[in-house]
This record gives structure tokens, C-alpha cells and sequence, in this order.
């Protein structure tokens, strides 16, 4: 039992290892990571997905990045109206 413990415990640590090792080389000089390309993308406007545990359906749409929900024909249109959930911290703050 414990062998197969310890056994368990090699097979989780290589595949961290070799996923680290994946987003290691895939960043860029500057340390940044590369996120350009095609992502699976789900709307959640009423923020359900966690709970209804989204994350195991297999059937997304997908966004390109770089880009927006705007710019991938996805979400509502911006409007004066539209409200937003987040803060912008920019420079004009400071």
C-alpha cells in the first residue's frame, strides 16, 4: 500500500513538473507568458458556472487572443448603460 502511495505521489509530481516545464518555455524573454492563440470560452453573465460546475462541459465556444469579447462577436454591445463588475487602476490615479 504504501508503494503504491509513493508510486502515486511520483506520477503527480512529474506531471506538475512537465506542465511547469510547458509554461516555463512557452513564456517569453521577459518572463511573461504567451497567451495569443484560439481559448474555449463560456459566458457567465449570472456567475453560476462554478456551482453548476461548468468546467466539466464539453461544449464551449472559443475566443482568439489577442482580442476582446468585442472584437471575438461575443457579449452584449458596450454601451453607456453597461455595468461593470471590476476597478481600472491606471496611471492618472497616482
Amino acid at each position: 500500500m504504501d508503494e503504491n502511495k509513493y508510486s502515486n505521489s511520483v506520477i503527480v509530481a512529474s506531471a506538475v513538473v512537465s506542465c511547469s516545464r510547458g509554461f516555463i518555455n512557452s513564456s517569453n524573454e521577459d518572463g511573461r507568458l504567451e497567451l495569443s492563440g484560439t481559448w474555449e470560452f463560456k459566458e457567465d453573465p449570472f456567475d453560476i458556472g462554478v456551482k453548476e460546475k461548468w468546467y466539466n462541459a464539453k461544449s464551449y465556444e472559443s475566443v482568439q487572443l489577442p482580442g476582446s469579447i468585442t472584437t471575438n462577436g461575443k457579449g452584449e454591445d458596450i454601451k453607456v448603460e453597461t455595468k461593470w463588475t471590476g476597478s481600472i487602476f491606471t496611471s492618472s490615479r497616482f
